[in-house]
């Protein structure tokens, strides 16, 4: 059974939490309203890893990547995928996020990493219901830090790899439990990762992050968002320099939220669009576009992504004389 508008409401404070994109895990979140989560908040935002899942530094260094966003939400939705009866949605986000990534180089065929993901967010919302606004404000600030331990990669070939890893989603950011819209969620998440990349030069890549999301309670508002599976994908073709193709995630909790407002609806969403990068023989850049054909308990929403990869420090070789 729906939740009451009632219900809804009590979990309708928007708010945008952005992650650097990555290519084995954590990247770029942006924030989705939604009523199946704790104010409407998703932990991580499905597809946010865009056109870099398996797309790791093979060298010893630190690198990072810049990542820019805007996403208009415009629908509510419930748990039948429909429009709230009523209901008038406008959220718009625009975030920057820095990832920064040390690679430690390679043992064998693994190549190991860690990185911190650190996003600035700001929010402007407005939820209205039957013309009389329910929710208004805006408010800029940093969202959830991210903080990757340890990122592996294993390469079985030229073309097949495996990456996983383990992100922090720390509770570090602007959480608000009373504005409209808030940079941060106010509890942090525990996401093991798992991918598989076939890429080669040429021809067709395929590659998907399976991310479990396991979220701690908030202690502030003692409300726990329930865990949920995010899938993570990118195909496409790649000739030369260039790779096109398409880029989303889904996500599906499995758990129902419990706490004081809780609802029984279940947050599910497939974010899908057209992606294409240039590789500068260095720096890797990205633009893709995505929205949300299937959204339940959350926001129909559209959004830009362009992210830049740049390496910032390498040892340098070693010279004749010291080999």
């Amino acid at each position: 059974m729906n939740a009451t508008w009632g219900e809804y409401m009590m979990k309708l404070r928007v708010l945008a939490s952005i992650l650097a994109i990555s290519c084995s895990f954590a990247a770029n979140t942006v924030a989705t309203s939604a009523y199946a989560a704790e104010s409407g908040a998703l932990p991580y935002q499905p597809g946010s890893s865009g056109d870099f899942i398996g797309v790791l530094p093979y060298i010893p260094g630190l690198f990072m990547q810049e990542n820019l966003s805007y996403s208009n939400s415009y629908a509510l939705v419930g748990d039948d995928g429909k429009t709230i009866p009523g209901s008038d949605l406008d959220l718009n986000v625009t975030t920057s996020t820095s990832r920064f990534l040390f690679s430690w180089g390679s043992i064998g065929d693994l190549h190991l990493y860690s990185q911190i993901i650190v996003p600035v967010v700001h929010g402007d919302t407005t939820v209205k219901f039957g013309g009389f606004t329910a929710a208004d404000g805006s408010k800029t600030g940093f969202g959830n830090i991210f903080f990757g331990p340890i990122i592996g990669k294993y390469d079985f070939d030229e073309y097949n790899s495996i990456t996983f890893g383990y992100d922090y989603a720390s509770k570090l950011g602007n959480y608000s439990a009373t504005d409209a819209f808030s940079p941060a969620v106010g509890y942090a998440s525990h996401q093991p990762t798992f991918g598989f990349t076939h890429a080669g030069k040429d021809g067709f890549y395929f590659a998907a992050l399976a991310r479990g999301i396991f979220n701690e309670t908030n202690d502030t508002t003692h409300y726990r968002t329930g865990n949920a599976i995010n899938v993570d994908f990118r195909s496409g073709w790649q000739s030369g320099n260039w790779r096109a193709g398409v880029v989303g995630g889904f996500y599906d909790q499995f758990q129902s939220d419990s706490g004081d407002g809780a609802v029984n609806g279940k947050t599910r969403l497939l974010s899908i669009g057209p992606s294409i990068s240039y590789d500068f023989g260095g720096p890797i850049l990205n633009f893709n576009f995505r929205t949300t054909p299937i959204a339940r308990n959350t926001t129909k929403s559209n959004s830009f992504w362009v992210s830049l990869a740049v390496p910032l420090w390498m040892p340098k070789p070693p010279s004749e004389a010291d080999r």
